[in-house]
């Protein structure tokens, strides 16, 4: 069930949740409902899947680096207790490129000791622990059964026998091989005599043989691994199944020393201390306080670290355990049902390969007439590539990944197969787990059909390796945890992901985009370069880097509240450092006295009281990162970007020359903005993501104490647009910043960012808020009038309740205060202010704005300051026009509209109809919606009556504009169209997914002629769309005469373009609105 969906069941009896009385949502509609998803774990107990050696390679060189247990950049001395479970090995210091004297070399005994088995504990539990308490972890490397050859022998030879050992002289022989969880050494590749215990400090014997237990002590004070995490005052090796711990259930998979039987070892449960909601888990398999393992025979954990103490065998039949898997999602072999939600995400991970034998054979002779319809699905994709056997355990996890597994439920269910495995058991494109992979992993587009004949293209399952995305292959721990993250990320749904919220850079070809993660409610501005596979930088990795005591360099601002004046605004100019020492009783009792301080200093980015377990005293929120999520706010860049105010009389037009070929504005920082759900503006460093302030709107201090509660559910804090532009105020030419706090408030604020890296208390220009001023959704507009006077131009945005009536406020751009305010009588709800110059100047003259009941308005600016601006009177104080569906009934127009001049210098305004920002906006919608083209020449247009509609029909005539109506799907505008070369709008689409399991959202864009509506292109959804149909497209052209193209982001906010084919022709030298 998606979060939106909760309407009912969130207000009860209240109300009804009708459309125009639901309240602004305070979770983002963006996202998915974060229902736990479920991983199935199958490993695998061919002997040579678990008991072959993870290093492969048969001679040791101290240049190369091991995987294992041993942290490879350590020394080790070996610890001979008394007892059997005294004897270890223990970090003794770091070592010199991997070489040590007199000691161990940790990189050395990963290369004689680490079996693949161990790879995949260390990334998944952190580990098999021999000894586990509070204060000591030993690890002990998996089984080599007496039987077992899969781990050939060994050996050192003379040069480097004393920088990997104690020892020096003559060559080491090592075996693995059948020893259990031992390593034999001797000087002889005979290995003579009965093994004996070999004691430190001794030399070793010629005809002798030594055994050592293959354990180490990990997580030691002082000595820590990456993977170590903190439980009270000690340290212990975590995976990805204690990460990840509340938002995934896991169950595992196997043999229990019988070839036929129940393969379900362990069922689907949560395995940490804490359960989704936060309430404690009963069957939890580790301490919340200590993080030791709890003996549970049947837990995860348990049947992970011990599964090969049942023995191994030379094949295991991978296909029985993928079809038990299969069919236990199914819900049809008699155990508890492991989906416990709705559109939970679903991923089978398998570990390890089938050892001596073909995978799927056993698949072949059931008697399974769907199974055997997916493998023959599979082979007319495939061709002539793969075995029967391969076809079959292809065409197996195709089906689990196509097909709905549960029609019982709500959307469809379906699992993804991943598999982790040795190179060496990979046999290449045709292989069984090649096209397991391939065929139970692509990314599936829209509208996907299960019949498909045609070959999948590779761009849908091709990694950079060549290999399908969904096929690991083993490597060093650290790495192969960042790949499986993505696995367990893509089946938890938390990756951080973009909506579209992306600016140009500094140079052609960048972008910043912003991201958004569900789960902690972090996100990211990131510096992206077309082509290059990574961000150039990354906000959050800059301000999670700082230190504690590094908190305190942190350029936080704020302002001092305000008393209302006569006219009931409220505008705060006194700037302020966000600190607590600083605050006066006001401040303090909006933030909450009761943790003031150490709330303050949780805010300013302090993790030291974070709630990191169930249970703990620490009060605060556990963050993924100090950045707060980023959803309605779009980044803006300012550098070297002037606006042509040198047009304006003097004294300004000659001031604005000098003010740009001034030290202060060439040699000044670029600066980018946004807004932020974690109480902020923040002002980035754009050439490196560098903080350089960020200012907390006095409009959101009251809710503050909420970002920090443990139980924390989402709501906005500074989620409006900012704007960065020239202005002349104070008889000088400065650059502003005018920010609003969008859903997160009812606040409009100024900063003086003219140097970015000075902005400090004095910057705070002003904040401006009003009982009457609502929601300030989208992006305030900073403009000069004919006079020269600089204004923001703000409308009274979206309300709680809903109500008639909305209002423009013109502020002065220097202190804030009301210049006009001008009345819209009976709006509805109001989208953002649009200003043009009707006469193609570089001062604005004409407002537009829509609103929820459909209505445009405009107002002519006039005035030296703006005082007599008005609803032009030729309207009689009534809307220019009114969208209205084929029905009769009122279209929402929310987005900014856009305003251009066309060839005969008339305005027309571009506009869409559609809504999303209320409780229940994000459901499915037979609504229609409409583009339209409006023709302002002053008089009021009755409706769609007097527009031509697109494709025109023959009987037409009208010449005030032209509408096209969109699909009656749920598709809307909520985005402000774009003009480009006066000739073409782009119209960026949007519309809730059809399937509540699915991304929450499709999205689609159009080009239309602007003066007839005409459709040049366009990328609408369809059953061959891919899944990366970027948000927020922007058209873009690098040079005057080159190719058109259209730009967007993908999930990860990765820009992705892509040619346009568009009329050539027409003028360049059309206005547009800024």
């Amino acid at each position: 069930m998606k979060l939106a969906s909760l309407c009912a069941v969130l207000l009860g009896a209240i109300l009804a949740c009708p459309l125009r009385a639901a309240p602004v949502s305070q979770v983002p509609l963006q996202v998915a409902s974060g229902a736990p998803g479920n991983l199935l774990l199958l490993p695998s107990s061919a002997e040579a899947a678990q008991a072959a050696a993870a290093n492969p390679s048969a001679t040791y060189s101290a240049g190369e680096r091991y995987i294992g247990y041993f942290d490879p950049d350590k020394c080790y001395v070996y610890r001979r207790g008394e007892a059997e479970a005294e004897r270890y090995f223990q970090p003794l210091g770091p070592a010199l490129a991997h070489v040590c004297r007199q000691a161990w070399s940790g990189n050395f005994l990963n290369w004689a000791t680490a079996q693949t088995i161990d790879v995949y504990r260390a990334v998944l539990t952190g580990g098999d622990r021999f000894l586990d308490s509070a204060g000591l972890t030993v690890l002990q490397k998996g089984r080599s059964p007496p039987t077992s050859v899969a781990f050939p022998d060994r050996s050192l030879p003379l040069d480097a026998v004393a920088g990997a050992t104690p020892f020096s002289g003559s060559s080491l022989h090592l075996r693995i091989a059948g020893q259990e969880r031992s390593l034999l050494l001797s000087r002889s590749a005979d290995f003579p005599a009965e093994p004996q215990e070999l004691l430190p400090g001794e030399p070793l014997q010629p005809a002798m043989t030594y055994r050592l237990p293959a354990r180490v002590q990990v997580c030691l004070a002082g000595q820590l691994e990456r993977n170590c995490q903190r439980y009270g005052e000690h340290y212990k090796p975590e995976g990805l199944l204690q990460q990840y711990a509340e938002r995934l259930r896991f169950s595992v998979f196997g043999r229990d020393g019988q070839a036929a039987g129940d393969l379900l070892r362990a069922p689907q449960r949560f395995v940490g201390p804490w359960l989704a909601d936060g309430q404690d888990n009963p069957q939890k398999e580790w301490s919340a306080q200590t993080g030791v393992f709890l003996a549970r025979q049947a837990g995860v954990i348990t049947q992970l670290n011990r599964f090969d103490e049942s023995g191994l065998r030379p094949f295991d039949e991978l296909g029985d355990l993928l079809q038990a898997a299969a069919r236990y999602l199914r819900h049809v072999d008699g155990h508890a049902d492991p989906l416990t939600f709705a559109c939970q995400r679903n991923a089978i991970l398998g570990l390890g390969g089938a050892g001596a034998g073909k995978p799927g054979t056993s698949l072949l002779g059931l008697a399974d007439p769907e199974a055997a319809q997916a493998a023959q699905r599979v082979a007319r994709m495939q061709g002539s590539t793969g075995s029967a056997a391969a076809l079959a355990l292809a065409g197996l996890a195709y089906d689990a990944h196509v097909r709905d597994l549960r029609p019982d439920l709500p959307g469809r269910q379906s699992a993804s197969t991943y598999w982790l495995a040795a190179s060496h058991e990979v046999a290449g494109q045709g292989s069984g787990l090649w096209l397991a992979t391939q065929y139970g992993g692509f990314a599936m587009p829209r509208g996907y059909t299960l019949e498909r004949t045609s070959p999948l293209p590779e761009t849908w399952w091709k990694a950079a390796n060549g290999w399908p995305s969904h096929l690991l292959t083993l490597a060093d721990p650290e790495r192969l945890r960042d790949e499986l993250k993505l696995a367990f990320a893509e089946t938890a749904d938390d990756q951080p992901r973009s909506i579209g919220r992306f600016t140009a850079g500094l140079q052609p070809g960048e972008y910043f985009s912003a991201l958004l993660e569900g789960r902690h409610w972090s996100g990211d501005l990131q510096l992206w370069r077309e082509g290059e596979p990574r961000p150039r930088w990354s906000a959050a990795q800059q301000l999670d880097a700082l230190s504690e005591a590094q908190l305190a360099g942190r350029n936080l601002l704020t302002a001092r509240p305000a008393t209302a004046g006569a006219d009931g605004a409220l505008i705060a100019r006194e700037g302020m450092p966000f600190d607590w020492s600083a605050l006066n009783d006001e401040q303090r009792r909006r933030l909450g006295a009761v943790q003031g301080e150490s709330l303050l200093a949780y805010l300013r980015g302090s993790r030291l009281q974070e709630r990191r377990e169930s249970g703990s005293p620490s009060p605060f929120r556990l963050r993924a990162s100090r950045l707060g999520d980023i959803v309605g706010s779009q980044p803006v860049h300012a550098w070297h970007d002037p606006q042509p105010y040198a047009e304006l009389p003097e004294p300004q037009g000659s001031s604005y020359r000098a003010f740009l070929a001034s030290a202060l504005y060439q040699q000044r920082a670029p600066l980018v903005a946004v807004g932020a759900n974690d109480g902020m503006l923040h002002g980035f460093d754009a050439r490196d993501g560098r903080e350089l302030f960020g200012y907390v709107p006095v409009a959101v201090l009251g809710h503050l104490r909420e970002l920090a509660e443990p139980g924390y559910a989402h709501r906005y804090y500074v989620d409006g647009s900012p704007a960065v532009g020239n202005a002349w105020i104070g008889g000088q030419w400065r650059t502003l910043l005018v920010g609003a706090t969008g859903a997160g408030g009812h606040s409009v604020f100024a900063l003086d960012v003219t140097d970015p890296e000075r902005v400090g208390a004095g910057s705070v220009l002003w904040e401006f808020s009003h009982a009457d001023l609502g929601y300030t959704l989208g992006r305030p507009v900073l403009v000069a009038l004919a006079s020269g006077k600089f204004v923001v131009a703000v409308s009274s945005g979206a309300k709680d309740p809903p109500t008639r009536g909305g209002d423009i406020w013109l502020l002065d751009a220097a202190d804030g205060h009301v210049l006009k305010r001008i009345s819209l009588p009976n709006a509805g709800d109001l989208g953002p202010v649009t200003a043009i110059s009707s006469l193609g100047g570089v001062t604005a003259n004409r407002l537009y704005v829509g609103d929820s009941l459909g209505n445009l308005w405009r107002v002519d600016l006039a005035g030296e300051e703006g005082g007599e601006s008005a609803i032009t009177p030729s309207l009689a104080g009534k809307p220019l026009f009114r969208a209205l569906a084929p029905d009769g009934s009122p279209q929402a127009i929310s987005a900014p509209v856009t305003a251009a001049l066309d060839r005969s210098g008339q305005v027309r305004v571009l506009l869409g109809s559609g809504r999303f920002y209320r409780v229940g906006d994000d459901e499915a919608s037979a609504n229609t919606e409409t583009l339209y083209g409006v023709l302002d020449d002053g008089r009021p247009i009755a409706g769609r009556a007097s527009l031509r509609s697109v494709p025109v029909e023959a009987a037409e005539s009208a010449v005030r504009g032209w509408y096209l109506d969109l699909p009656a799907d749920g598709s809307r505008l909520v985005e402000q169209p774009q003009v480009r070369d006066g000739r073409w709008v782009l119209f960026n689409l949007m519309a809730p997914g059809a399937d509540p399991c699915a991304d929450p959202l499709v999205h689609a864009w159009m080009i239309l002629d602007l003066g007839s509506g005409e459709r040049l292109a366009a990328r609408l959804p369809s059953p061959n769309d891919d899944l990366a149909q970027p948000a927020g497209a922007v058209l873009l052209q690098a040079d005057l005469g080159s190719a058109w193209r259209i730009l967007g982001v993908d999930r990860d906010g990765r820009p992705q373009s892509e040619a346009i084919d568009l009329p050539a022709g027409g003028r360049k030298a059309w206005w547009e609105s800024r």
